[in-house]
């Protein structure tokens, strides 16, 4: 009975898992960039008044969610307006 060499073979089953666990670093590097980051500089901007035209920056906390929050046209619907 000849012993079969099996190297090529699991070579190639060990580079096709590699190249898999690099491309899923890869889509999910590209989903954090594009994605994630920008909803997380947002959501960190939302707590400061910041106003690009003047590069001033202020540190206000939740006082943009309050005010957004206690706003009467926001609450209660304009007439002629649809839902």
């Amino acid at each position: 009975m000849q012993r079969r060499d099996c190297s090529g073979l699991c070579d190639h089953a060990y580079r096709r898992r590699y190249y898999g666990r690099s491309a899923r670093g890869a889509a999910i590097a590209v989903l954090f960039v594009m994605n994630i980051f920008p909803l997380l500089w947002s959501l960190g901007l939302s707590f400061f008044a910041y106003q690009a035209n003047q590069q001033t920056i202020r540190f206000v906390g939740l006082a943009n969610y309050s005010r957004i929050l206690t706003k009467r046209t926001l609450l209660h619907r304009r007439p002629g307006m649809r839902c």
